[in-house]
């Protein structure tokens, strides 16, 4: 969501005007910063949410990809 929202801003309307304010021809910023900040950040909150809300995988499937050998 965080890529087509910049995407569609950074077309622009008429007289350079987008969401976050009129910009210099080949400006990007957003309170001084990449866009890319937000969707690392919007990425994090996710990564950390699902791993959050789900189970953890059985130890059978652990076993499976990350086999132990003992010596």
């Amino acid at each position: 969501i965080t890529w087509a929202m910049f995407i569609y801003d950074a077309l622009g309307r008429e007289n350079g005007e987008q969401w976050f304010g009129v910009k210099e021809h080949g400006e990007y910023l957003i309170a001084g910063v990449m866009p890319v900040t937000f969707i690392f950040l919007a990425s994090v909150v996710a990564l950390i949410g699902v791993s959050l809300v789900t189970k953890a995988p059985k130890q059978s499937t652990i076993d499976r990809f990350f086999p132990t050998n003992k010596a």
